[in-house]
């Protein structure tokens, strides 16, 4: 009686083959990472072009200025704009709607009553530039230079202003220029010359 021959593997054979699976996952887990973390870099620069638009067709629409700031808390019922270390931004009708003309319309600051369009946190670290903690525009759309008003905005996850190869940057650079459209700046040169990222 002949005895059939077994299929499958031995013990070994199945190690080895954990073990080039283990060595392979090693070497690419890495490259996933860094594809997530710019695939959130990449979201929240759009997020932000997208606010910008926002604040801008806002202001249009409702023939009044509209502002967009940093915020220590974004969510809370009644945010407000922050200067130094935040989180994310807000995005207001910077006009208390009163019906009366005073010190709290168009001043570049969210006042109490005025309307938050949209509150934002952000996943990295937003740094505006040194002159401004916030982005103003008028009911034309143009950017406003009310005291306090920036210009540009830098993204930065924890790998700072990284060279990801051919001088593509890890952060993102934002600069709105003076008809209040934004652009996105991605190389490493633009992002130091846009300040760079914050330092620690």
């Amino acid at each position: 009686m002949d005895r059939k021959a077994q299929i499958g593997f031995t013990l070994i054979e199945l190690m080895i083959t954990l073990v080039v699976l283990a060595v392979v996952a090693s070497l690419a887990f890495p490259t996933f990472v860094d594809a997530g973390r710019n695939g959130r870099m990449v979201s929240n620069a759009n997020d932000f072009v997208a606010a910008v638009h926002g604040a801008r067709a806002e202001a249009v629409k409702r023939r009044v200025a509209t502002g967009i700031c940093s915020s220590n808390d974004p969510l809370a019922a009644d945010p407000v704009c922050a200067v130094g270390s935040f989180n994310g931004y807000i995005v207001f009708v910077d006009d208390n709607e009163n019906g009366a003309a005073d010190a709290t319309d168009g001043n570049g600051v969210r006042d109490a009553g005025e309307t938050v369009l949209l509150a934002r946190e952000a996943e990295d670290r937003l740094t505006f530039n040194a002159d401004g903690r916030l982005m103003s525009f008028g009911s034309s759309g143009f950017r406003r230079n009310v005291p306090g008003a920036a210009t540009r905005l830098v993204l930065c996850d924890q790998r700072g202003n990284e060279d990801l190869g051919a001088g593509a940057s890890a952060a993102r650079a934002i600069t709105v220029n003076a008809a209040g459209r934004p652009q996105v700046l991605r190389t490493t040169a633009d992002v130091t010359a846009q300040g760079g990222c914050w330092s620690g």
